[in-house]
């Protein structure tokens, strides 16, 4: 564990210690209140998370929760940082979703573009000025990791529970070449909530809830909302996605048995998950995806039985998550049609062990 030093400032000390009511770890609250001190200007200026992850010795998902709390509690200012896909330099910043935009233009290039979420927006933070001021405005050039781009923040808890008036403007909307999206299902609540009663059925409803977020958390995912007893959930791989599954099966089982239950009476869940393209909308004041990919994942989880997992060849396509699948279960192929679509689809149904 790093010491401080005598001489840093109690103000930085001060607010770097807000985020132990976080349940950020001790060690990362001295490293980075240490890192705050000793810096060079030029990394906390627009600086790219992938950086401070590796100054703090955590993966970027951790470091991006933890920048969430720390913009929330107002030691860093939140950058949206739009490149430009032809010559790649920055083309505009802003500081909220709502003043993104689904079409941008470059000053250099002379041209429009579209933007998406996993390319041409990058997200970057600023120390605050009541943390330390800056002597400069430029950021130190980094080569060493990739951009950490606004879908990786989106798809963060924190930032979504912190952040939830981020949301994009009325109209707009924001590409997402490839993102990965699970659907859950509580099988036969109906008759659950008949026989155990309305207080106790809503009890198990809520806790089979909670099994699925902290699998989503878990797996660096997050709860997109939930939709009477089923959940849809987002993630930046099909392996996040394939990875939640598993463990959400393993899980309920455990909540199973710790409540009694079994055979008929106890917990099943449908899942499907699908990857793809899609868009980022506001929907009822959230935000939310929407497009063929989001329609086929929550379709395909429908056809699973409880004991399984339904998934796209196009998940399969990954070779992280087919390896993955064949180490959790038998895969069986199937062909079906879904309501809304005029071919059949060619599916894999991951069938869990026991």
């Amino acid at each position: 564990m790093l010491s401080m030093s005598r001489e840093e400032k109690p103000d930085v000390r001060m607010l770097v210690e807000r985020l132990a009511r976080y349940g950020v770890p001790r060690e990362t609250l001295d490293k980075l209140a240490l890192y705050l001190r000793e810096a060079d200007d030029r990394e906390l200026y627009q600086a790219n998370p992938r950086h401070i992850a590796a100054k703090l010795s955590v993966d970027a998902h951790t470091a991006l929760g933890l920048l969430a709390y720390a913009v929330e509690e107002g030691l860093f200012d939140l950058n949206w940082d739009v490149h430009c896909p032809h010559c790649g330099n920055r083309a505009r910043t802003f500081f909220t979703l709502r003043d993104g935009h689904g079409e941008e233009f470059c000053p250099l290039c002379q041209v429009n573009f579209d933007t998406h979420l996993d390319h041409e927006i990058h997200v970057t933070i600023t120390i605050s000025e009541t943390v330390r001021k800056l002597s400069t405005q430029k950021s130190l050039p980094d080569e060493l990791y990739p951009p950490t781009y606004g879908l990786e923040l989106l798809n963060v808890q924190p930032f979504r529970d912190l952040f939830a008036d981020q949301t994009l403007p009325p109209g707009e909307s924001l590409q997402v070449k490839q993102v990965a999206f699970l659907f859950t299902d509580l099988l036969g609540s109906t008759a659950m909530y008949a026989r155990e009663g309305d207080p106790k059925a809503y009890g198990w409803v809520r806790e089979h809830f909670e099994v699925l977020f902290q699998a989503a958390d878990r797996n660096h995912g997050v709860t997109v909302k939930t939709i009477g007893d089923a959940v849809m959930a987002s993630f930046v791989t099909p392996g996040d996605a394939l990875r939640t599954a598993i463990d959400v099966h393993r899980d309920l089982e455990t909540l199973n048995r710790r409540l009694g239950l079994s055979g008929d009476e106890a917990l099943s869940i449908r899942l499907g998950t699908h990857v793809g393209s899609c868009i980022s909308v506001t929907l009822n004041d959230r935000l939310d995806y929407f497009g063929a990919t989001v329609n086929i994942a929550s379709r395909i989880s429908q056809l699973s039985r409880g004991n399984d997992v339904v998934l796209t060849e196009d998940m399969l396509s990954d070779q992280e998550t087919q390896t993955e699948a064949v180490q959790h279960g038998d895969l069986e192929s199937l062909e079906t049609e879904l309501r809304g679509y005029d071919r059949r689809f060619r599916l894999q149904r991951l069938v869990f062990p026991g």
